[in-house]
């Protein structure tokens, strides 16, 4: 730039903050829960600063408020009275934070244009701002360093490095428009070794059959309803209702509940060694084959049984509203009429549906109300319904036990997650996780269990 008759300087801002906490403790009865009285302290401090590129000259203002468009013309105030000392025409290279672009400043920027001119970098392009971009700018054909002489001589000096061969920047007019160029350059490199790494990742989903890859934790998947589909560990629990203990745990990589029921109330069932349970579960995981599985083993099942009907969703008549007779094999529908068996197909290898439909429906007053088919409304029915329906007859009976379940089995996640301070897990792996979890569900049933019997009667137990 000493050709040139031109200075560049790049401008950027930085908060230091330090966050501190001063506690004491009031140890209260026993009876009651500890006191912790907090004294936090958080104190910060701003800094404008420009660093000038030909020589690593660099100036400074302190702030110790906010930054906004006063301080910010206070700085280019001060700037200005240091930078425009060379007799050179200034150019400042800055981001576009709104306090730049300030009207305060607006006619104060106007009126030094032509000794003093800031040039806005593109917007949301941090990269591109020397103090930010310069330390390590790998490109295909050149790369931008720092480098040092003698201390005592020059303290910096950032040259352009090519293969053509060594081009100091103070030599360079165009510095602003090349730091651009060399940058998108930088840009494209990275997207094509990023479109690479996913290539390559893709090749080994295909390999692997999975639908999935985790990058962080290999096992882990992401959770169809945690927020944003989080990728975590799904963790099952089994509680007694009466104290409550866990009884059973156990940790999987399902997206969903679904499929788990039986799995926990068969290892509860086993545990307690008893021959018929009662297991209470919300409406996540409820499935046909899981109910079954149920049943068959003497597990008496409540799940609310979810409401996903495209029609229920659109206003009409519901499945609910379509009453079965088991002596007739048909279905009961609002209008009193019949509707009877037609055909039965498999959708799985071991899942086959009835369908019913009936005639009437041509010529039926409130079929409006009922289906948008043209014909008739048509009704699936499981081979093993009644099993779903004794469930569903059993929730609606016993609706206080459903409001309960929160209680019961909330209760171990929330001890373990807020007093013990366990919101994820330390380590990797399904084994791993699953011990750890298993090692934390054993301190809560130690604990639960002396707040219960007592140590010594604990302790006359295990022995």
């Amino acid at each position: 730039m000493q050709d040139s008759g031109v200075d560049l300087w790049a401008e950027d801002e930085v908060h230091f903050q330090q966050h501190g906490s001063r506690c004491r403790m009031w140890m209260a009865p026993e009876i009651t829960d500890p006191v912790v009285f907090h004294q936090p302290t958080r104190k910060s401090v701003g800094y404008f600063g420009a660093v000038r590129l030909r020589d690593g000259k660099f100036a400074y203002h302190r702030e110790d408020h906010k930054f906004n468009a006063e301080t910010f013309l206070a700085f280019l105030k001060q700037l200005k009275q240091t930078a425009c000392r060379s007799k050179r025409r200034v150019v400042v290279i800055l981001d576009n934070a709104r306090y730049h672009h300030g009207k305060l400043h607006k006619d104060w920027r106007a009126l030094h244009s032509e000794q003093f001119q800031l040039d806005y970098l593109p917007p949301y392009s941090p990269e591109l701002n020397p103090l930010n971009a310069c330390g390590n700018l790998p490109v295909a054909n050149a790369c931008i360093t720092f480098t040092s002489r003698n201390s005592h001589k020059s303290p910096m000096l950032l040259r352009i490095n090519s293969l053509s061969g060594a081009t100091p920047i103070k030599h360079c007019a165009n510095y602003a428009q090349l730091l651009k160029t060399l940058c998108i350059k930088n840009k494209i490199e990275q997207l094509k070794q990023r479109k690479g790494k996913y290539e390559e990742l893709l090749k080994e989903l295909k390999r692997s059959g999975e639908k999935q890859i985790s990058l962080t934790d290999p096992d882990s998947r992401a959770m169809a309803l945690t927020p944003k589909g989080e990728v975590s560990d799904n963790v099952q629990t089994a509680v007694d209702s009466k104290y409550p203990l866990i009884v059973e745990q156990d940790v999987t990589h399902e997206g969903l509940d679904n499929h788990q029921l039986f799995a926990m109330a068969h290892g509860a069932k086993e545990i307690l060694g008893q021959r018929e349970i009662d297991v209470v579960a919300d409406m996540g995981y409820y499935s046909h084959e899981e109910l079954k599985k149920c049943e068959e083993a003497g597990i008496a099942a409540y799940v609310s049984k979810p409401i996903n009907s495209k029609n229920t969703a659109q206003g009409l008549f519901g499945k609910q509203r379509f009453v079965y007779e088991p002596e007739l094999d048909c279905y009961l529908c609002p209008n009193q009429q019949r509707l009877t068996f037609r055909f039965q197909s498999s959708e799985s290898k071991n899942k086959k549906f009835r369908y019913y439909w009936t005639l009437a429906c041509l010529n039926c007053p409130i079929k409006a109300q009922c289906t948008t088919n043209k014909k008739f409304r048509r009704i699936k029915r499981w081979e093993h319904e009644a099993i779903a329906e004794r469930v569903q007859k059993r929730v609606l009976a016993h609706s206080i036990i459903m409001k309960l379940r929160k209680q019961i089995v909330e209760h171990p996640f929330g001890t373990m997650k807020f007093w013990n301070d366990q919101r994820h897990f330390l380590t990797k792996g399904l084994e791993k996780v699953k011990g750890e979890f298993s090692l934390s569900t054993l301190a809560y049933d130690i604990k639960r269990a002396i707040n219960v019997v007592g140590v010594r009667a604990l302790v006359a137990a295990l022995g």
